[in-house]
């Protein structure tokens, strides 16, 4: 009697969509740590377990990868802006300050992605567009003599630099005790309010 054909072991497969997350976890966790220049597919795939041409059925290549990883980081970072922004008063001050609190919160949610998100070229265009907005929203201000005679330019950047430095002291461990989203939300609100308060025209 014949013996019945060997059973193949069955190969390791992702149903439709979840490779494509994999690749784009991967992507990210490498950008963060190697940066933009190094990433490659067919060590992401390796690092994966799966065949060498598996992430191309998603990505045609690396430079497709690179806007993939960018699109998500602009998505959820918009969506953090468009959050607090909605739970804040509408003046300008306040408008500005919810998204240095967005940046916080995005750092905490997203730790990787903030990592990623600076780095050069990867949401230049988000950055752009991000940087306009909150220098217009301080222009409000400034024209309504809730700001200090400086430049708009130069408060933007002062500003931006501060709520940069908490996001990573807080995405890097440096700040002490567990980092909630809580206590992030506190801490965010407490260096904005100091933003706000140091830029005050003195009577």
């Amino acid at each position: 009697m014949a013996k019945p054909p060997k059973q193949r072991a069955p190969r390791r497969t992702y149903h439709h969509g979840d490779l494509a997350r994999a690749v784009l976890d991967a992507a990210l966790e490498s950008i963060a740590i190697d940066g933009p220049e190094q990433l490659n597919l067919r060590d992401l795939a390796r690092k994966l377990g799966v065949s060498a041409a598996a992430p191309y059925r998603h990505f045609a290549d690396k430079d497709a990868l690179l806007r993939a990883v960018g699109a998500e980081i602009a998505a959820r970072f918009a969506a953090e802006v468009a959050r607090a922004r909605a739970e804040a008063p509408a003046d300008a001050i306040s408008q500005y300050r919810a998204v240095g609190i967005a940046h916080v919160r995005f750092a905490v949610r997203y730790p990787a992605h903030f990592r990623v998100m600076y780095l050069p070229g990867l949401v230049g265009e988000l950055a752009a567009a991000q940087g306009a907005e909150e220098r217009a929203l301080l222009a409000v201000a400034q024209a309504r003599g809730e700001l200090v005679d400086l430049p708009v330019a130069d408060i933007a950047l002062a500003a931006s630099s501060l709520v940069y430095g908490l996001s990573r002291l807080i995405v890097d461990g440096v700040l002490p005790g567990p980092i909630t989203p809580a206590r992030a939300d506190a801490l965010a609100a407490a260096v904005t309010n100091v933003i706000g308060l140091g830029l005050l025209p003195r009577k």
